[in-house]
């Protein structure tokens, strides 16, 4: 009898102390590659929630094979829910931007399109390192997802 009390006890006391969460689902997500007629790429992977956006982005200049890495700190998604602007610092970068110092802040966009051959996707080259602030331009090959509500 004492060891039955005991046990029951013991499963009490467990079930009592876990802790059994669902997972959090992403407040925003931006995954993709894309390669636009003038020759640059964006490769993205970076997510945000309550805790903060976390990712990486890399552009790379098809032309001189410059490339920037950038960890992703913000993203917002605008009213169209298809729009993200991201937030980023630079880790490292070459080529051509091997001047532009880790920790450098930069900013730019991406547009998701939809799915389909009618589907355009767009990219914003990032500003903040001396690259001309541009609008976001198509995409000629692959696709980006964004996922959030503005």
């Amino acid at each position: 009898m004492k060891k039955t009390i005991l046990r029951v006890l013991a499963v009490v006391l467990t079930a009592s102390t876990i802790s059994i969460s669902a997972p959090v689902a992403p407040e925003a997500q931006v995954v993709g590659h894309g390669v636009r007629a003038d020759g640059y790429s964006l490769t993205i992977a970076a997510r945000s929630d309550e805790d903060g956006a976390d990712g990486t982005a890399t552009l790379v200049d098809g032309e001189t094979k410059s490339r920037v890495k950038i960890d992703i700190t913000s993203i917002v998604i605008k009213e169209t829910d298809r729009h993200a602007i991201l937030t980023g610092v630079v880790t490292s970068a070459t080529g051509d931007y091997a001047s532009v110092l880790p920790g450098t802040e930069v900013n730019f966009s991406v547009i998701d399109d939809g799915e389909g051959k009618e589907a355009i996707d767009q990219f914003q080259r990032p500003s903040g390192f001396g690259i001309k602030t541009e609008k976001p331009v198509p995409i000629i090959k692959g696709n980006f997802q964004v996922r959030g509500d503005a």
